[in-house]
């Protein structure tokens, strides 16, 4: 500045500390050029070579100090992979963030257990070769490891192939199907009961003693007697008070009453079953069914539906005359669905499931929705309420 200021002495009319001035800028501006080319690599020395020769020089420079977008991520990929042969565990690292996202776009639930097995396990070994080893981050990822190897065991028992008897299929289709209940649900309910198959004349159930089973008919015709305690305290078979009947879909459940009515388990039978008819039947344990129907609700409800259906069979049998068939027939369909609706609000909550089921009976039984209205408002249920899933009390009772 003070060259350019302060002219003494001149060249061709111009002050010589004039000329000397604008070299000197034009030197150190060709100087930070160079440099800045240089700090780019290979496109920056063919850029400063160019400035060299002149205009192509220009055109390398421009290159170089403002990259396009694919030589900015051909850049980022080299540097990824100088930083992954420094590190290993960056390469690991990279593996287990793959396959999370992989997994993550599985629709089936065992891939997706299965790739977030080795994306945790990925994680746990970048995370303990850090130095220091990151435990924290370790011991969490065992953990959400652990938890997705259980949930893969369950699944691939869960798929298991299930084989079932003719006898098994059969009960399967005739009453448990139609109420959502899965192969898998029904395999496990299958897995406590056992099969008997009697003649005519062979006693089920004994009277006046107590019943700790619970059995449902396949086939067959049995006749419920009335017990009769002689003098002696001995008791005696007595005239038929009602019959069971199970034929195809017609199904009926001895000793049921105890899976709705926990007192009646430590009180004597009434009554005396006795086959009719060659039958075949299933038989529970009645504390091990019922265990497995607190955590079945499909399968309770199957059974719950069984049980009252032949209670209702009985009466029909017991009061039906020609006269009156259409009548008692119309009864019996709105005293079933009565039934199964109180099955289904018995836990205060209703499924999807269960309202499948229920909007199948109507479907095949002809019952309007102002017939359901009307059984829900006497059930103590609005239509709203059913809809939702449960009443609108139950969420006020649980609100703080």
């Amino acid at each position: 500045s003070w060259l350019i200021s302060r002219p003494r002495f001149s060249i061709a009319g111009a002050p010589v500390e004039r000329v000397v001035g604008r070299q000197v800028v034009a030197n150190f501006r060709r100087c930070l050029s160079n440099a800045r080319v240089a700090n780019y690599g290979n496109n920056g020395n063919n850029g400063a070579k160019g400035s060299s020769n002149g205009g192509n020089g220009g055109n390398g420079v421009e290159s170089t100090l403002n990259p396009s977008l694919w030589e900015r991520i051909v850049r980022f990929l080299k540097q990824m992979v100088q930083d992954m042969m420094k590190d290993k565990g960056i390469i690991l690292m990279n593996i287990g963030s793959i396959t999370g996202l992989i997994g993550i776009m599985m629709t089936d639930m065992l891939n997706l257990r299965m790739l977030s097995i080795l994306g945790s396990a990925c994680g746990m070994a970048y995370n303990l070769t850090r130095k220091p080893p990151q435990v924290a981050a370790a011991a969490w990822g065992t953990l959400f490891g652990f938890v997705h190897v259980v949930n893969c065991v369950r699944l691939i028992m869960e798929r298991r192939e299930l084989k079932f008897s003719v006898q098994e299929l059969e009960l399967y289709r005739n009453h448990f199907e139609s109420f959502g209940v899965s192969p898998s649900q029904f395999g496990k309910l299958m897995a406590t009961a056992s099969w008997h198959s009697a003649g005519p004349e062979h006693v089920l159930v004994e009277g006046g003693k107590r019943f700790q089973s619970i059995i449902m008919l396949h086939t067959g015709v049995v006749d419920a007697r009335e017990n009769i305690t002689t003098q002696n305290g001995e008791n005696r078979i007595g005239a038929v008070v009602y019959q069971y009947k199970c034929f195809g879909h017609r199904g009926n459940v001895i000793g049921g009453t105890a899976l709705v009515d926990a007192g009646v388990r430590q009180k004597d039978y009434p009554n005396w079953v006795v086959s009719q008819s060659p039958v075949v039947y299933v038989r529970w344990n009645t504390d091990d069914l019922v265990r497995q129907l607190e955590v079945d609700g499909a399968s309770k409800l199957a059974v719950i539906n069984n049980l009252y259906s032949g209670m209702i069979e009985q009466r029909r049998d017991q009061r039906l005359s020609n006269k009156e068939h259409k009548k008692e027939q119309q009864q019996l369909t709105q005293d079933s669905f009565r039934i199964l609706l109180e099955a289904v609000l018995a836990d205060d909550q209703v499924h999807l499931s269960e309202k499948k089921v229920v909007g199948r009976y109507m479907e095949k039984n002809v019952i309007s929705d102002n017939q359901l209205d009307r059984m829900l408002s006497e059930l103590g249920w609005t239509r709203a309420e059913y809809e939702n899933g449960y009443q609108a009390k139950l969420l006020e009772a649980n609100s703080p």
